[in-house]
């Protein structure tokens, strides 16, 4: 029995209170729904009314807990939650690890803010936050999705994010000959497999109005099961934001980024 079909019955039920206990029968949580199609909300479940307000979190923005050097108290999982393991690679702002989250029992990759000279300006640590949550508003398929950013216990801004167990298209490239192809790039097909792939990850963020800046194949990650992934967004800005910030690998740069007159989607593409 459909769902549809319980609600043409119970228009036509001449007992209308005994299809809805009926309903609260045979649907899970029906009994929510059946007290709004009676129009009383005086007829719901005494436990829907005695569930506790979620509980208020302090409100310490990350800025501030970065000077006060780690997490402030709260119920959250502990420092201990993550056991890091080996360095997965570095960067201008940062480090990337590999490391073990023991509540939910995976491994996941985690990059950490490389620490700021005495007296900086905390424009680093700004780009940083940029980084993370430009890539965390891009819930696409084909860009690493992001779990959390937080601080840790030594005041590092860090953020956490899905482990892509596979090789760049770098790497891939280099180590491949005329003799010897990687799997990935066997055949005609597996390349346009991932240049399709990486079209549809910019057409998300362009529609978006975010540029990458920094298209490599350094940048697109193959994953071991068939995965490719757009990664590495410490260069994107949004368009709309007005701010100019030219970055990228000068032998992949667009000329308008060479020549430092700025860069739209069109940048992206080339």
């Amino acid at each position: 029995m459909t769902n549809s079909s319980i609600n043409r019955d119970a228009e036509c039920s001449p007992d209308r209170e005994a299809h809805t206990e009926a309903l609260a029968r045979t649907l899970p949580g029906a009994e929510f729904s059946a007290a709004g199609m009676n129009g009383s909300a005086q007829q719901r479940p005494d436990h829907a009314e005695a569930l506790p307000p979620p509980p208020l979190l302090p409100e310490v923005d990350l800025p501030t807990r970065m000077k006060r050097g780690g997490r402030e108290p709260t119920p959250l999982p502990g420092p201990l939650r993550y056991e890091v393991g080996q360095r997965l690679g570095a960067g201008a702002t940062g480090q990337v690890y590999a490391v073990l989250d023991r509540d939910l029992q995976r491994v996941i990759a985690i990059k950490v803010l490389a620490p700021e000279p005495s007296g900086a300006d905390g424009k680093e640590a700004a780009s940083f936050l940029n980084e993370a949550r430009l890539t965390a508003s891009l819930q696409h398929p084909n860009v690493t999705p992001i779990h959390e950013i937080d601080v840790d216990q030594q005041g590092r801004l860090y953020f956490s994010m899905k482990r892509v167990a596979g090789r760049s298209l770098g790497q891939e490239i280099a180590d491949s000959t005329l003799a010897a192809r990687s799997a990935r790039l066997a055949s005609p097909n597996a390349i346009v497999d991932i240049f399709i792939a990486i079209a549809n990850a910019l057409a998300f963020a362009h529609h978006a109005g975010i540029v990458h800046q920094d298209i490599k194949p350094d940048n697109i990650m193959l994953g071991a099961f068939g995965e490719t992934l757009l990664v590495d967004w410490g260069s994107a800005v949004r368009l709309d934001s007005g701010e100019m910030r030219l970055y990228g690998t000068p032998l992949y740069m667009s000329p308008e980024q060479a020549r430092r007159e700025g860069s739209d989607q069109r940048s992206d593409i080339y």
